[in-house]
């Protein structure tokens, strides 16, 4: 199917998008439901911003524009939406704050406009008041909070979209992080998903499967209780692994947790955002710049890129990161000799005083990215309890030196027989040719499409928990690409299990592409998947693991 045919279709799905607003106007008017409302607020403001889009999209394919004046059109339109669909996510909150800290790691899918915004909701959403809190806590509880914490910080830790953290104190003394759920935040995530459901059903039908999985899987995170409970298991499954020495994993504190109210370990440290801040606070100080030139001047040298149909530029390795800390240490040593030998000779004769000197760190981040991928590999293959949302402002850098991994609301488990189908498609990812990848996909796990295309098939697997720069899409955005599979074939069927596994690798990717590093899932997980295989085939004499 053609683009303008794509548009075509697209249109039809327009006309039947114009019923479904004028029933649900009419529902709600009807019944004066909350979660009507919001139903209707998301159509009434995204839907024409949706249309402009698929307009634009219609009059540049039609007229044949030549790619330049496509990327300059395009740019119009998002400096002009952007702020508009950020007014939608910070009225609405909730699942839509979800989607926008999931979109924040993907550069390739967001363009800049849209990629700020989300990238400041990634621990920072919209937050209540301390005094909500005390008193959702004291509901939960069922007895004043004084009688609980000797005190609770006003400022929250971090905000996610259904809740926020606070640091408080027990009355013991106990330094404790407090994570509290709020109000209505379940059915308003029921129905908002719901929404965005219809919507993807209209006019983004290859996201169906994973949206339905994602529903089930968010459904977990209101319980913190549970969340309690897979807390504990991941933590003790980290704490005899190989990483032990590495990764720290708050302990909850069972006693004091409940539905709404998760009591937990305070891990002393600061945000990995804020770490990265720092490292490029660090160059810029170095190159006698800003961190906003830095950063527009990144963006430049992307675009350029881009509109070539190549990948991004990756950053410098860990050896070149080390090399290159060092040598800022030793000009900040160098400086502060040269100072001390001003002060004690001619400064006698001319005294100076100095301005004080910001201590910027530099930050190993090919490092943090691939112990993040290591330990979540693990997770899956070894393990098969692995946290399904792995984002930014999940992740802390610790006093000790360690990584602290919070955030464990979306745990999922999966069976010894998912494990193995797991690790058998990363090695024929990695070794295989394109008949073992479909054989694997489409035998071992399951997976079924409209027309069995082995080009889709191949090209599904690779995106799904192997790769998705311009050399899998072949020089296409990555959006742009899945709807161009789109117009193939489909998937049919997906066991449930797989798609948050594949959620998990696409999130750990899209963290490393925004900070301009590249890894292969398949490559990098083909070790430990190969373990897992070898394991099994000897604690099974005569079963051929592969």
């Amino acid at each position: 199917m053609g683009p303008v045919r794509l548009v075509l279709r697209n249109g039809a799905r327009l006309l039947l998008a114009t019923t479904a607003v004028g029933s649900a106007g009419a529902t709600f008017q009807a019944q004066h439901d909350e979660g009507f409302r919001r139903s209707l607020y998301f159509w009434r403001k995204a839907f024409p911003i949706y249309c402009q889009y698929r307009a634009m999209q219609l009059y540049m394919e039609t007229l044949e524009l030549p790619a330049a004046e496509q990327d300059a059109a395009y740019e119009r339109l998002h400096e002009r939406f952007a702020p508009e669909v950020f007014a939608i996510v910070l009225e609405l909150k909730g699942f839509y704050i979800k989607l926008a800290q999931v979109g924040s790691t993907r550069p390739d899918f967001l363009a800049q406009p849209y990629l700020e915004r989300a990238t400041s909701l990634q621990d920072d959403a919209p937050s209540k008041p301390v005094e909500e809190i005390v008193a959702i806590i004291e509901q939960s509880y069922g007895r004043p909070a004084h009688e609980v914490f000797r005190t609770i910080d006003p400022q929250p830790l971090g905000v996610a979209s259904i809740g926020q953290a606070h640091r408080a104190e027990l009355l013991d003394g106990t330094e404790v992080a407090v994570k509290v759920q709020h109000p209505d935040a379940e059915g308003f995530f029921r129905w908002d998903i719901k929404t965005i459901q219809d919507f993807c059903r209209l006019f983004q039908p290859a996201h169906l499967p994973y949206l339905e999985e994602v529903e089930k899987q968010f459904m977990t995170e209101f319980d913190y209780a549970e969340e309690a409970k897979n807390l504990a298991r991941v933590r003790a499954n980290i704490a005899k692994s190989p990483f032990a020495k590495q990764i720290a994993i708050p302990a909850p504190v069972p006693a004091l947790c409940t539905k709404e109210v998760l009591v937990m370990e305070f891990l002393r440290g600061k945000k990995l955002l804020d770490g990265i801040h720092d490292h490029l606070a660090a160059i810029a100080a170095d190159k006698g710049v800003t961190v906003a030139f830095l950063k527009q001047d990144q963006e430049r040298k992307d675009r350029e890129r881009a509109a070539q149909g190549l990948d991004i530029e990756s950053g410098p390795d860990a050896a070149t990161l080390r090399v290159y800390a060092l040598t800022l240490a030793a000009k900040r040593l160098a400086r502060r000799v040269g100072r001390i030998a001003y002060d004690y000779t001619w400064g006698f004769v001319s005294p100076r005083q100095w301005a004080p000197e910001k201590h910027y760190q530099i930050l190993n981040i090919p490092e943090v990215l691939k112990l993040v991928m290591d330990v979540h590999g693990y997770e899956i293959f070894v393990d098969g309890s692995f946290n399904g949302d792995p984002h930014p402002g999940n992740i802390l850098l610790l006093d000790d030196g360690r990584l602290g991994l919070i955030d464990y609301g979306q745990v999922k488990h999966i069976s010894k027989e998912h494990r193995l189908n797991l690790a058998r498609l990363i090695v024929a990812l990695a070794e295989g040719s394109r008949d073992d990848i479909i054989r694997v996909l489409t035998q071992d796990m399951g997976v079924r499409t409209v027309n069995s295309n082995p080009y889709y098939l191949e090209k599904q697997a690779r995106l799904m928990i192997d790769n998705d720069d311009r050399s899998i899409t072949e020089g296409m955005n990555a959006q742009a690409f899945i709807e161009y599979l789109d117009t193939i074939d489909r998937i049919d069927y997906m066991p449930d299990d797989y798609v948050m596994a594949f959620r998990t690798s696409l999130l750990l990717r899209g963290f490393s592409y925004l900070l301009h590093y590249k890894f292969s899932h398949a490559q990098s997980w083909k070790d430990i998947a190969k373990q897992v295989l070898r394991e099994e085939d000897d604690a099974s004499p005569g079963h051929a693991a592969l």
